[in-house]
């Protein structure tokens, strides 16, 4: 059902029953959109007060549902502040929003394993989250992993993520588009970053002259993402990216995009023999890693590739030692184009009030 409601948002399902459908949601997506706008209205009016911190709060967040690439920005963001010896905070509200037992939460386990010296907190409650952050933990910095449609939490630092993929959730709010709010609520963001610049040269432009639109101040910049090396997930080994070329490899991930997933392995030279594709946020059984390492085996292969998100999700099933195969995490990184300086300069000027 998820999947055909998809064609139906991205205008690949043409036959009669779709169009219905699709009118319908249409229809829904219009009173949802109303709901968001009107909301947008009452907080912008003051009517529903702000709450206020004295913490330093920086948002990443984005407009579309589906990965845009932000958890490597907030992973940049993260170090910037750690090496300006800044105590920091990581709020997540976690897949979801679920903190209950037996989920897994990829994303802000992946944080707090690449940095230690960090808060990560998982609650949906972002003012509880930041109470404990500032009284508790004594951070004077806190990033909010997805935050931008929250407007009762005052921010410092309002970042939306653009993916040039498909930057606009084909042009309409949920349930007929992937858009998580209206394009009025651009105007609260003060920096754009522009993800996967490098994947769509063609759009970029075009992407900013509609921004440009709904906020004329904010400023944007264009970003990649860049594979970093390879590591082995029981032993954290390093490996250099030329270590898989020409090999043999599956492909074992749940995310959003899979596909640019084996974009990036392709273009390390590897030879993709199979891939083992999840529903994002999948949590892994251990009868599953067993099978796709059986059927690996099976097809000669010695190197199953995953991603640093899906790691604490499949580490949690798996034994200490895979026999004849090698689980390889690829790391990738973000990088600013052209102006990172200026970027990080955003950040830092947070603390020279």
């Amino acid at each position: 059902m998820k999947k055909y409601l998809l064609l139906i948002i991205a205008g690949k399902k043409k036959d009669a029953q779709s169009r219905v459908l699709g009118i319908f949601l249409y229809f829904l997506s219009l009173i949802y959109s109303g709901i968001l706008t009107l909301r947008l209205l009452v907080y912008r009016l003051r009517i529903m007060p702000v709450s206020r911190h004295n913490i330093k709060v920086i948002s990443v967040g984005n407009i579309t549902v589906g990965g845009t690439g932000k958890t490597p920005l907030v992973e940049r963001i993260v170090e910037y502040l750690l090496q300006e010896k800044k105590r920091v905070a990581i709020i997540s509200r976690g897949y979801k929003g679920i903190q209950g037992k037996g989920v897994i939460a990829d994303e802000p386990q992946m944080l707090k394993n690449r940095f230690p010296e960090a808060q990560v907190i998982i609650n949906k409650d972002r003012l509880a989250a930041l109470k404990l952050a500032q009284h508790e933990m004594g951070c004077e910095v806190a990033v909010l992993d997805d935050a931008f449609g929250n407007l009762k939490t005052g921010k410092d630092l309002d970042i939306v993520c653009i993916d040039c993929l498909n930057p606009f959730g084909f042009g309409y709010v949920l349930p007929r588009g992937l858009l998580r709010v209206p394009f009025c609520y651009l105007g609260n963001a003060q920096v754009f970053v522009l993800t996967h610049t490098d994947q769509a040269p063609g759009k970029v432009e075009e992407i900013i002259n509609k921004l440009r639109t709904y906020n004329k101040k904010a400023e944007i910049f264009k970003s990649s993402h860049v594979p970093e090396f390879l590591y082995n997930i029981n032993k954290a080994q390093k490996r250099e990216l030329s270590f898989v070329r020409d090999e043999k490899v599956a492909l074992l991930c749940a995310i959003a995009k899979p596909k640019l997933f084996e974009k990036t392995v392709k273009g390390l030279g590897a030879q993709i023999v199979e891939n083992f594709y999840f529903e994002d946020h999948h949590a892994f059984t251990d009868v599953e890693l067993k099978s796709v390492i059986a059927r690996s085996l099976e097809l000669k292969v010695r190197l199953i590739i995953t991603t640093a998100k899906d790691e604490p999700r499949i580490k949690a099933v798996m034994r200490d030692k895979q026999p004849g195969v090698e689980i390889l995490v690829l790391k990738i990184k973000l990088e600013v184009e052209k102006n990172e300086r200026r970027f990080l300069e955003r950040v830092s000027a947070l603390f020279t009030d």
